[in-house]
């Protein structure tokens, strides 16, 4: 799209790739935006202070801001006897959860950016601002290249979802959730892993008794008929009875006497997956 500057053409201005960096903690995309200064004999006219608003669209329609997109460093160019071309990277950082977020606005499908650049146009004391509105249509094939880039075929970020407006019969366990979440983030892995554990407590005390935890081991351990004749039930309340024998190490020492230490990994392994009993459990109550 054209720049114009006191009624003649300046600069015409599109976005014509992508690629990424993989970062501590965050990913960074690189669009190429290639700027085609025209000629301007004997006048010419600084371009600087470039700069573009991010959106983002997916397959399911409609734009959500992304972010703000900047040069690599400081950028200025002046137009010349001639046309020429400058090509300059527009970077932006995305977190692991805009990532995630990002991914699931893409529904598997292509995505679509849209800038909405400005820079400012100055000639001897005169200074005026242009912005232009561009796009990039990014296919499947040229995203998964990115997501590849960035690693995150091999990391894939959760967010763990809590029900929010959850039975009142699991209320302590949702609070339990909360706080291990929190724990999660203030790197106290083992107190995670200790209150999914009460959690799990929690929520056992409401769907099943000694006797029936009793019947689902056994039927599970017995053969495989009687496994493959468990109902839906069942099996989660077997997911829960796993969850909570696996974290109940974290209430007890190890074979040294020392506590047993639980990493990251163990524990949002924990957390995600009590979050999701919480969820089963909680869709086997009527609504009211």
């Amino acid at each position: 799209m054209n720049m114009e500057f006191r009624s003649r053409q300046i600069a015409e201005l599109r976005v014509s790739g992508l690629r990424a960096l993989r970062g501590l903690g965050f990913s960074r995309l690189q669009f190429i935006l290639e700027v085609d200064l025209a000629a301007s004999p004997n006048s010419p006219v600084l371009l600087a202070h470039l700069v573009a608003d991010v959106a983002i669209g997916g397959a399911g329609g409609g734009q959500q801001l992304l972010g703000k997109a900047a040069p690599q460093s400081s950028w200025c160019v002046f137009t010349l006897d001639h046309p020429h071309k400058v090509p300059v990277w527009l970077e932006l950082d995305l977190a692991g959860e805009q990532l995630e977020a990002l991914e699931r606005l893409r529904a598997g499908g292509p995505l679509t950016f849209q800038f909405h650049v400005s820079l400012q146009l100055r000639q001897d004391a005169e200074v005026v601002t242009r912005s232009q509105v561009l796009r990039l249509d990014v296919d499947i094939t040229q995203w998964a290249t990115v997501l590849k880039e960035i690693g995150y075929l091999d990391l894939l970020v959760v967010a763990v979802e809590l029900p929010i407006d959850a039975p009142d019969t699991y209320r302590h366990a949702i609070t339990e959730l909360r706080e291990a979440h929190k724990d999660l983030h203030a790197g106290r892995y083992d107190t995670t892993v200790m209150r999914c554990r009460r959690a799990m407590e929690s929520v056992g005390t409401q769907v099943s008794d000694d006797a029936g935890q009793g019947r689902i081991r056994k039927a599970f351990a017995e053969s495989k008929s009687s496994r493959e004749a468990m109902t839906k039930f069942d099996r989660a309340e077997l997911v829960r009875g796993a969850i909570a024998n696996y974290s109940n190490l974290a209430h007890h020492m190890d074979g040294d006497g020392a506590p047993e230490c639980f990493s990251r990994q163990d524990a949002l392994f924990v957390l995600t997956a009590a979050a999701g009993v919480i969820w089963e459990a909680s869709a086997r109550i009527p609504a009211r």
